[in-house]
């Protein structure tokens, strides 16, 4: 079967953040598997984060397909803004914890943080199977006013 890691990165940019429109990621490295680079936005080039609007434009999205199983990827992300207003944050997303993180939401949708605060961010784990191909979909969002865990610990 066919595996296929796929990362999308926006930003929330909620009420009372300081700069959510003004942020970017990029996908700093990955291992365990090939970036399709046809369907994959630039690589190791910074990209900006939609943020929720009416007409938003495509979510920047990169698909890694991988060499073997989800345990041995991992794709190291930055989600930076303006220089003195928002500290770039460095993020790496550990295929090991997918399988659970997925376990988890069947039960009751769990987000993992990365950074708390007024501009804070989260991920979300999912997991899609379409005929011969397993998707691993994580979504990272950024400019998040005080993200919690969801359950609550």
């Amino acid at each position: 079967m066919k595996q296929v890691f796929q990362l999308t990165m926006v930003s929330q940019n909620d009420p009372g953040t300081g700069c959510g429109d003004e942020l970017y990621g990029i996908v700093l490295g990955t291992k365990g598997g090939t970036l399709n680079k046809q369907t994959s936005f630039p690589y190791q080039e910074g990209v900006h984060l939609p943020i929720p609007s009416n007409d938003p434009p495509k979510s920047p999205t990169w698909f890694l397909e991988l060499d073997g199983n989800i345990e041995d990827v991992s794709i190291t992300v930055v989600v930076f803004g303006p220089e003195g207003k928002y500290n770039p944050t460095i993020i790496t997303i550990d295929g090991a914890n997918m399988p659970s993180w997925v376990a988890q939401n069947e039960k009751e949708k769990t987000n993992q943080i990365y950074v708390e605060s007024a501009d804070g961010i989260f991920g979300y784990a999912q997991e899609n199977i379409a005929g011969d191909t397993t998707n691993w979909i994580y979504t990272i969002t950024a400019g998040v006013a005080n993200p919690m865990i969801h359950p609550p610990v």
